[in-house]
Formats: structure tokens, C-alpha cells, sequence
């Protein structure tokens, strides 16, 4: 009895800390110090003896609301230049401490670090997050509703220093790295996090509840700063780059020089712009063999367009690739030859003359955003085989590409946005506009969410149709909050609505509606130390017919382990056949593609081991017995010591299935395909210190299409009759490529790089089944090698003028 009213005992008291932790708001007080604080990682300043302690870290992850495995203590000064952080983490065991080095911005789950998240404007939306690592590696990012970005980088200091009882960080944030509003007495949303790298363990200092929505708006407040001004943000990135590049045995180099400029227009709003800009250095795209009837996605990774992102990203229609992409009439120049003509020159690529963002929120949490960019003409060159002369043929003209964000923060986390995009081609040879209406309102005590977005388009040019105007809409509510979770989903698009003269989208014309229905465990049981489970059904129709598309059952399953390990199950059922209308390739026609089942799962080792091991699987079948496939993959990084990391990815695809060939008129060819496809991706790391490293990464993808001869007309029921149609379809396509690249970051906001990019594309109808032998063919192949240089120098216009008048 005794016993039972121990266990009672012990189970109401961490029941009323939990509520306690979920209730708690905690605040904590700044002191302003006139003393000088060195950067060094070592809290030896009498200013720090004054400060006020943040204490009672709770667990985020693994096990949420638990008590921290060690205690950490937070204190905050500031001056009237920045704000100062001072970091004690407690460990009994400093030899056990991750101090693995990384690139800057670069996440890794074996180095302990903290971390600050401040919302200035304290709204709970947005904040800026500051970490560093034991090794003293920066990173930073905005943090947004719909995840982290790690473009921001800021210029600010931080020193860390390992200690008998574990280890000291001392961070400055200068006012220039961050927007306030202009205000004798400041309140900002703040919180500290710690991450224990040994035991995959984040900590907070206000409680961040799993079943609450929201990360930004969990945070507890900072006070006692007052009488501080945002100071003139302005700061000049010239750069000198020079390349020498080989194409394929013949040699060129070039010389570019050019500017970026950041310009604080006031405590809300920054100027950025980048006149000549230089891209060469950005890593090759994972470049893929699309059979699809869809242009294939590729992530942006040029920091101009990424930083700033999550005002751009609203409604879903910017796709920031666009600019400076491939000519809109690359490829009509061939079929515009005269006799005995070919192309010499055609470049893949606009060149991108300026780029002008403007980005900000005001106190009242307006956010706004403005990106304008200019392209040169392009022009591919034509000779005549026969009397040598040459000619240039345009691909495209000047064009203006412009980008408009209006997005008013609302209270519970809540907002709604405007954003418009407008393409321009000079002479008006195309014209193209899209806004878009975005919102997220949380109800009911922000237990449930409505969000969506309503957009039309207006499209005008020599190729567009009679109707140029397109609309689109989806709408989606949902229950977000504790364990148990449902929603709803519909979206809509008409058939004239297009986004992607400045946006991106798959397809249009669609009527597509989906439930479901989920439940999240976010405390340790059974063998568990988290899991979620989800199930959804979902129903697709064509908009202007209501023609039936498909309809499917999904459910997933996936776990994080008490040892640390990962595992996940998924399977995904479409009980009848598809109505595909987009793979003809023909306005009004469909094919019947059989039904069919997928099923797979996942399992990781813990990813804080020297060795890391992950493995994948799923595999398809269908009612045609000849329609089945699967795909295997394997991961795997090893540490071989703080410096020094390499990891290495494997996935092998199989599968037989019915696509798309050619057709002409009415009369639509496919064909069956066995297509097998491997790829190889190797990454290698290597960091001298921690503003320096060497990165190199190799990937090799390798894609065949063998079609036996095998080739079907497509009749108007969506069935496909067996042909004697003939043509060799077949496909050999490889794509391989190396990024080697040495960065050192010399001063606060400069980088020197050295860089060698060697890319080979192959695509042929010469099958080859032995990776050996394509191997070999491939780096036999035509290639592109570029070595290139580039040093970035930041110059603030603060340090700069200070340093003038001590001079």
C-alpha cells in the first residue's frame, strides 16, 4: 500500500510539473554593462556577475517536457552596439563533449552547441537564430512558420572554451545583425536551446510543447533593454572571381568583378542588390532523367534568392529559378536553320545584369518584400557549313522579372499575404502576372488551423490562348494540436491557370480533395521513445469535367526508438485504375494505368555514432502482372575523427512500367519500358578549423530505358492495343559530376574559395548493362572542367568610419 502511494505520489508530481512547464511564460531581464566584453568563450568580466541567470531547461527532444539531462545557465548584457550572451553547460563528463568540426551553416548531430532564438518584434512568427558549437562553428538562420533558413548569414562573434565542468560560450549579436522596432523600452520573444550531441538531446529554456502548434510563439520574453537605436546598416561585398574552363579539349578563361550591397533603410527594412553577380561557385544541380510529362524541380542554391526566402514563398508561386534559367527559345533555333546551317553557340543560361530585394516587417508585424531582377538578351550563333558566315538568332529578349509580397502577421499565429508576380519580355513578347491571396487563421485557442490560398494568372504572347485568364484555390482545415490530429483538404486549378513563366507547378485542371486523420505519442512507451501514425484517403478530379482521375489510401508509421534508432513503415493503396490525362501528352486524351499498391519502410542507426547506417525499401505491383518494380537504397557516413568525415549514399530502382514515345496527330504511341536505375553519391569532408574546409562531392547517376521493341497505340477508352509501330526509344543517360571546393572565411564576412567543377551528361540510345563498361564510356566522354577563384570582401560602413576617426 505503502508502495502503491509512493508510485501515486511520483506520478501527480511530474503530472504538475509537466503543467507547469506547459502553462510557464519565463522571463528574464538584460543588464546593461559599460564595461568591455572579450569575446573569448571565457566569462571572466565582472559585468557577467551582475547579469540575471536563466535556469530550468526542459527537455525538447528526445523525451518532451522531461527535466534537461544537465543543467545550462544563460545570462544576457547589452551595450549600446549589441547584445552579449554568456552560455555555462554543465557536464560532468568534459571528455565527453562533441566537438566535431563543420562548414559554417552546417547541421550536424555530433557536435554539442546552443543556440538563441529572438523575436524582436515579439509577434511568435519569426525570430533570428544564433548557435554555436563546441568547436566553435557559427551558424544562423531566420526561422519561419513552414521551417528554418539557413541563407541569413549574419555577421556576429562568438568563442566557446571547455572547462573542467563542462563548457563556456560567449556570444555578441550586434544590432546591425538584427531588425527592432524603434522604442525606448524593448520586449522580445527570446529563447535558449542546448543540444547534447551524445545523447541526440535538445533542451530549452521555455517549454516547447510537441501537441501545441507553433515553435516561435513558445518562447519566453526578454526585458530591461531600453534606450538602444537600430544603428545604419550599411556594408559593400565587392568580389573578383576568375575562371579557366575546358570544354571538351578546348580551353577559355574569363575575369568577373562585381558588388553586392546591404542597406538598412530603417529599424524594419534592408536593401540588398547585387550588380554583375557570379553563380559559378553554386553546387551542380542532381540533375535526373525525366520520362515524365512534368519539368523536372531543382532546388534553388544562389544565397541571394534564398536568403529571404520565407516572405517570397508565400502562396507558392515564385520559383526563383526562372531567373537567369535557360532561354525560353532554346530549343525552337534548330528547327529555325536555313540549309546547310548548325548551331555553334546557344547559351543554357540568361545572364542575370542586377538583382534589387527589399525585405522587412514593420513593428505592427507587416511583413513586405520586394525582388526585381533584369536579364540580358540571350542568342545562340548559327553557321553556314558552306560559306563559313555566322549568324545570331535570339532566344530570348531583356526581360523583367518582379516579385511583390504584402504579409500582415496576426495575433495566434496567424497571417494573411498578397503576393504578385510579374514577367516582362522586352517588346512585349510575353507578358505574365500572377497574385496570389495566402492565409493561416488558428481557432479555438489555436487547437485548430484554416489555412489556403486563392491565385489567378493573366498570361499574354504570340502562343497564348484565346482565354488567358487561369484561377486556382485550396483550402485546408485541420485539428493541430495534441496527440490527436485530423484535416481536410481541397485544391482546385482551372485548365488556363499558369504560373510558370516566374513560378513553378506540375500540372492544371484538377479537382482534388483528401482526408485524414493522425496520432502522435510524444512520451517514452513500450520500446518507444516517440512514434506517429497517419492514414488519409484522397479523391482526384479534372475541374472543368469533373472526369475521374484516381483515388488512393496512404498510411505511414514512424518511431524513434529508446536506443536512438529510427524506423518507419509506409504503404500506399489505389484500389482502382488511374485516369492519367497528362502522360498522352495530347489535350483530351487519358490513359488507363492499372492500379496499384505501394509499400516500404526505413530504418536508421543513431545518428550520433561513428559509424551511421541507414537502409530503404519499397516496392510496387500493380493488376497488370508485367507493371511491378522496386527500389532499395543505402546510406552510410563514418567520422574518423573531429576533422575528418566522408558518407556515401547507394539506391538502386527497378521498374516495368508503361510511358509515353511519340506521337503524331491522334495516333499515341507508348511503349513498355524496363527501366533500372543507380546512383552513387560520395561526399568527403575535411575541416582544418573552424572558419576553414575542404568539401568534395561526387555523385554518379546512371539511367537505362530498354523498351524491347515493345510499343502500343493508345485508344479512346485509355486502353493500349499492341502496335507494329518501330523506333529505337531506348535511353542510356548518365550524369556525373564532381564539386571540389576549399572555402576559408579570413575576416567576418569574407570568404576566399577554390573551386574545380568537372560535370559529364550523356544521353544516348546505346544501352549498356555493365556499370563497368558505362563507367568507363562516361568519363570517356565529352566533359566540362572549370577551376575557378573567388575572394568576397566584407566592408561595414560603421568599422569602416569608426576606424577613420580613430585614424
Amino acid at each position: 500500500q505503502k508502495s502503491m502511494k509512493n508510485k501515486f505520489l511520483a506520478l501527480l508530481l511530474n503530472l504538475l510539473v509537466i503543467i507547469a512547464y506547459s502553462q510557464e511564460t519565463k522571463t528574464l531581464q538584460a543588464v546593461e554593462t559599460t564595461g568591455k566584453i572579450k569575446i573569448d568563450g571565457i566569462l571572466d568580466e565582472p559585468a557577467w556577475t551582475q547579469a540575471h541567470t536563466a535556469t530550468g531547461f526542459v527537455q525538447y527532444d528526445p523525451n518532451n517536457g522531461a527535466k534537461a539531462s544537465f543543467p545550462t545557465k544563460v545570462k544576457v548584457l547589452y551595450d549600446q552596439t549589441g547584445i552579449y550572451f554568456g552560455f555555462i553547460n554543465y557536464d560532468p563528463h568534459p571528455d565527453s563533449i562533441r566537438t566535431d568540426l563543420t562548414h559554417r551553416d552546417q547541421q550536424s548531430t555530433n557536435t554539442d552547441l546552443v543556440g538563441i532564438l529572438i523575436d524582436p518584434f515579439n509577434k511568435g512568427l519569426y525570430g533570428y537564430g544564433f548557435m554555436v558549437t563546441a568547436a566553435g562553428v557559427q551558424l544562423d538562420l531566420k526561422a519561419t512558420p513552414n521551417g528554418e533558413d539557413y541563407s541569413l548569414d549574419a555577421v556576429w562573434q562568438s568563442a566557446t572554451h571547455i572547462t573542467d565542468s563542462g563548457w563556456t560560450a560567449e556570444i555578441k549579436i550586434p544590432y546591425s545583425a538584427l531588425r527592432f522596432p524603434v522604442a525606448d523600452v524593448q520586449t522580445w520573444k527570446i529563447n535558449f536551446f542546448r543540444f547534447i550531441a551524445r545523447y541526440l538531446e535538445t533542451d530549452s529554456w521555455n517549454f516547447i510543447d510537441k501537441k501545441k502548434p507553433g515553435f516561435i510563439v513558445q518562447s519566453g520574453e526578454l526585458t530591461g533593454i531600453h534606450g538602444i537605436k537600430p544603428p545604419l546598416r550599411l556594408a559593400f561585398m565587392p568580389y573578383f572571381s576568375t575562371y579557366l574552363n575546358n570544354n571538351d579539349g578546348i580551353w577559355s578563361h574569363s575575369i568577373r568583378g562585381g558588388m553586392d550591397l546591404k542597406y538598412g533603410i530603417n529599424e524594419s527594412f534592408t536593401l540588398d542588390m547585387m550588380l554583375i553577380p557570379d553563380f559559378g561557385q553554386v553546387e551542380s544541380d542532381d540533375k535526373v532523367l525525366n520520362l515524365s510529362p512534368f519539368e523536372t524541380y531543382y532546388v534553388e542554391k544562389r544565397q541571394f534568392f534564398t536568403e529571404g526566402s520565407e516572405l517570397f514563398n508565400k502562396g507558392g508561386i515564385f520559383y526563383s529559378r526562372r531567373i537567369g534559367a535557360q532561354p525560353e527559345n532554346y530549343y525552337q533555333v534548330y528547327y529555325e536553320l536555313k540549309p546547310n546551317e548548325i548551331i555553334t553557340n546557344n547559351p543554357t543560361q540568361t545572364q542575370i545584369l542586377n538583382a534589387t530585394k527589399i525585405t522587412g516587417r514593420t513593428p505592427k508585424g507587416l511583413g513586405v518584400g520586394f525582388l526585381n531582377a533584369i536579364t540580358l538578351p540571350a542568342y545562340a550563333t548559327a553557321k553556314d557549313t558552306i560559306t563559313n558566315e555566322s549568324r545570331k538568332i535570339m532566344t530570348q529578349d531583356l526581360t523583367n522579372y518582379n516579385v511583390v509580397v504584402l504579409d500582415q502577421s496576426l495575433n495566434n499565429d496567424s497571417y494573411i499575404s498578397v503576393i504578385n508576380t510579374n514577367l516582362a519580355e522586352k517588346g512585349n513578347k510575353r507578358l505574365a502576372n500572377v497574385t496570389a491571396l495566402d492565409y493561416q487563421i488558428r481557432l479555438f485557442k489555436k487547437k485548430y488551423t484554416l489555412k489556403g490560398t486563392a491565385a489567378m494568372s493573366l498570361r499574354s504572347g504570340s502562343e497564348i490562348l484565346d482565354n488567358p485568364f487561369g484561377y486556382a484555390n485550396t483550402i485546408d482545415f485541420s485539428k493541430t494540436s495534441g496527440n490527436f490530429r485530423f484535416g481536410f483538404e481541397n485544391e482546385l486549378s482551372s485548365n488556363q491557370y499558369d504560373i510558370n513563366d516566374l513560378g513553378y507547378m506540375q500540372r492544371n485542371n484538377f479537382f482534388n480533395s483528401k482526408v485524414w486523420i493522425a496520432y502522435n505519442k510524444y512520451k517514452p512507451s513500450f520500446i518507444f521513445l516517440n512514434w506517429s501514425a497517419h492514414l488519409g484517403y484522397g479523391l482526384n478530379l479534372l475541374y472543368e469535367n469533373h472526369n475521374f482521375q484516381a483515388e488512393y489510401i496512404h498510411t505511414r508509421f514512424n518511431a524513434q526508438l529508446k536506443n536512438l534508432w529510427n524506423i518507419g513503415f509506409f504503404a500506399f493503396f489505389q484500389p482502382r485504375d488511374e485516369f492519367d490525362w497528362y502522360e498522352p501528352r495530347v489535350p483530351g486524351w487519358f490513359y488507363r494505368d492499372p492500379a496499384v499498391t505501394f509499400f516500404g519502410g526505413n530504418i536508421s542507426t543513431k545518428y550520433n555514432a561513428k559509424i551511421v547506417l541507414s537502409l530503404n525499401a519499397h516496392q510496387f505491383l500493380s493488376t497488370d502482372p508485367k507493371k511491378h518494380g522496386y527500389s532499395v537504397g543505402a546510406n552510410t557516413s563514418f567520422r574518423f575523427n573531429e576533422k575528418f568525415n566522408f558518407s556515401y549514399g547507394l539506391n538502386f530502382d527497378k521498374a516495368n512500367r508503361y510511358g509515353y514515345v511519340y506521337n503524331e496527330g491522334d495516333s499515341i504511341y507508348f511503349g513498355f519500358r524496363h527501366q533500372r536505375t543507380i546512383t552513387n553519391n560520395f561526399t568527403l569532408n575535411y575541416i582544418f578549423t573552424n572558419k576553414q574546409g575542404l568539401t568534395m562531392r561526387l555523385r554518379h547517376y546512371w539511367s537505362i530505358a530498354d523498351y524491347e521493341n515493345q510499343f502500343y497505340l493508345l485508344q479512346n477508352n485509355g486502353r493500349l492495343k499492341p502496335s507494329d509501330f518501330q523506333t529505337n526509344a531506348d535511353i542510356n543517360y548518365n550524369a556525373f559530376t564532381i564539386d571540389l571546393i576549399y572555402t576559408w572565411n579570413f575576416a567576418p564576412g569574407s570568404e576566399l574559395s577554390l573551386m574545380w567543377k568537372n560535370q559529364i551528361y550523356t544521353y544516348d540510345n546505346r544501352l549498356v548493362y555493365n556499370f563497368s563498361q558505362n563507367l568507363i564510356n562516361t568519363i570517356e566522354a565529352p566533359q566540362m572542367n572549370s577551376f575557378s577563384f573567388k575572394i568576397l570582401y566584407y566592408l561595414d560602413w560603421l568599422y569602416l568610419k569608426r576606424h577613420q576617426h580613430q585614424a
